[in-house]
């Protein structure tokens, strides 16, 4: 309800994500385990695909879809959560 808890929770989710993205630190020096789970994060895979790219390993027909299926989920979350959350203090607070 307050903007320090969404700030809050905010980097408690991006911290991990950030962290398991291979763009500070290489997952190749993760556990196995972990190398596994970084591969969930959408982070990561935007930096695979953009090194891969970049190195010309990949055509940028395919990184446009990549790129724009992104969007379409990020754009899709961003309006459930305009819709979900509110910043409006409530009556007595």
């Amino acid at each position: 309800k307050r903007t320090s808890t969404a700030h809050a929770v905010t980097n408690m989710v991006n911290v991990p994500v950030i962290f398991l993205s291979d763009l500070f630190l290489p997952v190749a020096l993760f556990p196995p385990w972990m190398q596994e789970v970084a591969k969930f994060s959408p982070v990561y895979q935007f930096v695979q695909s953009l090194r891969q790219l970049y190195a010309g390993e990949m055509a940028v027909g395919i990184y446009v879809v990549w790129v724009g299926a992104m969007t379409v989920i990020g754009f899709a979350l961003l309006i459930l959560s305009a819709r979900r959350f509110s910043w409006m203090p409530e009556q007595g607070a």
